[in-house]
Formats: C-alpha cells, structure tokens, sequence
C-alpha cells in the first residue's frame, strides 16, 4: 500500500524560549536543523530579537564549566586568569601539552562533543576553547554565532 506524502503546512507557529513571543514562520524559509540543542538534554527555538542574549547566556555557561574544567587540571591557576576570554592556556593558565590533551578529553565528556586533534591543537586561549565548543554544540545551527 503506497502512503501519499506528507504535505507541510505553509506556516507554523513557535514560541521563543527566551521571550515566550510567538512567532508566524513559512516552513520554507525554516532550516533543517532550526533547533537549539544544548548538549543533550534542552531543546529550543529562539527568535531573532533573543538571539545576542542567547549567545551571551550560552557563551557564559561554556566559560563557568570551561573554568571548573581547568581549575581541576591545573589547580594552582590564579583566578583572575580564569576570568579573562583572552587567557592563554599556557602562558597564563601554565598548561602544557599533557594539560592540554586532558582539558579536551573532558570537555568532549561534559558536552557530549568529539574535539579532532587539529582543533584541540589550534587552541590557544579559553575563549578559543568556549568558541570551539559553543560551535560543535550546535548553538550555530540556529545563527546564534559566537
């Protein structure tokens, strides 16, 4: 028995996880992957209006776990060096390739994500690191960029 295809409605309508606003979308101009997935538990969509908050929000939640992942590696790290986006991983922070290697493996744990070698390599700061994991956890996809 052959189905007949699934026609799509000429719109649909989606609240803003931010500002609860709904909005009136075609379907033709919404994305495949029009979902924000943060790791592997949030799913939601955010309007244009709230994506700088979103990508500030997102970026800060990166950066408090990305600081707890490196206080655990390198535990004597002053914290004001830990603060700053621009905080070299190893001549502020003192990591060397060892630290490195570890601060990648388990930031590909805490956010369900695969770091290549050439990204890890190409890491130079906390906020190179952040921008790198903001990307690979999808929060792009939507045109909230880092």
């Amino acid at each position: 028995m052959m189905h007949a295809p699934v026609r799509l409605p000429d719109s649909i309508d989606h609240a803003c996880s931010h500002c609860a606003r709904v909005e009136r979308a075609p379907t033709r101009q919404l994305p495949a992957d029009w979902l924000l997935l943060v790791g592997n538990a949030t799913t939601a969509i955010i309007c244009d209006d709230c994506a700088p908050a979103a990508r500030a929000a997102a970026l800060a939640q990166i950066h408090e776990t990305t600081r707890a992942i490196l206080r655990s590696i390198r535990p004597n790290t002053d914290d004001r060096h830990l603060a700053h986006m621009d905080a070299s991983l190893s001549d502020d922070i003192g990591a060397d390739e060892l630290d490195r290697v570890a601060i990648a493996i388990e930031c590909e744990d805490l956010f369900a994500i695969k770091i290549e070698d050439d990204e890890a390599s190409a890491i130079a700061t906390i906020g190179d690191l952040n921008r790198l994991i903001f990307a690979k956890t999808n929060h792009a996809s939507i045109g909230i960029h880092a």
